[in-house]
């Protein structure tokens, strides 16, 4: 009787502390991710104060994961009993967006081909600036796959989706041997990088712009791989591939930086252990994912083509 009145105390006290209302949640995470990119960047100088900060941030962060889904909601609420959302999605371009899958499809392509593009500038520019190899091959595998994002939207404006299955399998074909290839590029970087243990940092505050696009990236193509999965469009699917991918090299550029950034120089053997595991996460990830494009696409090629 006492372990079931204990366990309803510790739910009880989990539920008051750990899931918040949103507004709450927001009051408290955000101020708690400021103060710990700043104890991170040395603006405190007293221990304790960095140890506050710390264990706010933490604290900030599991009640954000806790009320993510619920803020996510409040707010999707909150615009869609809006005035001026009422308005603008009566408009016929915005209500073609919301209602139109195709339409979508080709916003999304161009506003992915554009990130793609500003973020291998930016690490061209960081590259060129520090002469780091990371950065200049970082550049090169985002116009590969800015490449690819374009090769499928040049396919989109051409065809209804799933108007030619067999050109899109071909497509999706393509891509996957293009990310097998990127893949084998990846790995052969992240072995040089490991070995020489040697990542340059992004300037300034670069770094924090740098880690709000791989998250949001991570969770936004997420969210699209299974959501999109259920129009039946080999494009629509070898597109939110890709993004995916994209994002996951994001992680691992990221973590790199960050350790660099962050971390200690005289702690050579955990960052080199750090990236050499995420490294070889990411690659294997990349190449399952190459690997069933190509045998997917192939199997329903073979399919189409003997009807």
């Amino acid at each position: 009787m006492k372990i079931i009145m204990n366990r309803e105390k510790i739910k009880q006290f989990i539920l008051k502390y750990f899931f918040l209302p949103s507004w709450l949640t927001l009051i408290i995470s955000i101020p708690s991710f400021i103060l710990v990119i700043l104890s991170l960047n040395g603006i405190f100088r007293i221990k304790a104060i960095n140890y506050i900060c710390y264990t706010f941030s933490a604290y900030g962060l599991i009640i954000f994961c806790t009320g993510a889904k619920n803020i996510f909601f409040d707010l999707k609420k909150l615009i869609k009993n809006n005035h001026f959302w009422i308005f603008i999605t009566n408009t016929k371009l915005v209500n073609r967006f919301l209602t139109d899958v195709s339409f979508r499809m080709k916003i999304s392509l161009f506003i992915g081909l554009f990130i793609n593009l500003f973020y291998s500038s930016t690490n061209l520019i960081s590259g060129i600036s520090t002469r780091s190899v990371w950065f200049i091959s970082m550049f090169g595998y985002y116009i590969i796959l800015s490449f690819l994002k374009f090769y499928l939207l040049f396919h989109v404006k051409r065809y209804t989706l799933g108007e030619n299955l067999i050109s899109e399998y071909k497509k999706i074909r393509f891509c996957g041997y293009m990310l097998l290839l990127m893949n084998q590029a990846l790995v052969v970087v992240v072995m040089f990088i490991v070995k020489q243990n040697k990542v340059r940092t992004y300037p300034g505050f670069l770094i924090y712009v740098v880690a709000i696009h791989a998250f949001y990236s991570v969770i936004s193509t997420s969210y699209s791989l299974i959501k999109f999965k259920k129009y039946g469009s080999p494009v629509l699917s070898a597109s939110k591939a890709i993004s995916f991918t994209s994002a996951l090299v994001s992680m691992l550029s990221l973590e790199t930086t960050m350790l660099t950034h962050f971390g200690n120089n005289n702690n050579l053997q955990y960052k080199g252990l750090m990236t050499a595991i995420t490294g070889v996460a990411v690659c294997l990830i990349v190449l399952g994912i190459a690997i069933f494009m190509i045998y997917h696409s192939t199997v329903e090629l073979n399919k189409n083509l003997k009807k």
